[in-house]
């Protein structure tokens, strides 16, 4: 007479176990998805801020490589002329 009870506590227990590791489940898996969506967001603006210094930098080499062609075509060629009077 005594089983049915013993059987219905530990079905309770049971039960309130799972009800409680669910809970905590639910939980742990917000928080994953809140974690998940910080992280896209710093890897998206940091994925930007990388565009912007490789468009700069883009840029800055453009200038130097036109510089340079600039320099060889006038100034070398005065110091070629220089030096062959030399």
């Amino acid at each position: 007479m005594v089983l049915p009870f013993i059987l219905a506590g530990a079905a309770l227990a049971a039960g309130g176990f799972g009800i409680t590791k669910g809970a905590r489940a639910v939980s742990r898996v917000n928080e994953a998805k809140e974690l998940e969506e910080k992280a896209q967001a710093r890897f998206e603006a940091q994925k930007a801020s990388v565009e912007k210094a490789r468009t700069s930098c883009q840029g800055a080499l453009e200038t130097l490589g036109r510089r340079k062609l600039q320099v060889m075509d006038t100034e070398m060629r005065r110091f070629a002329v220089a030096f062959g009077r030399l």
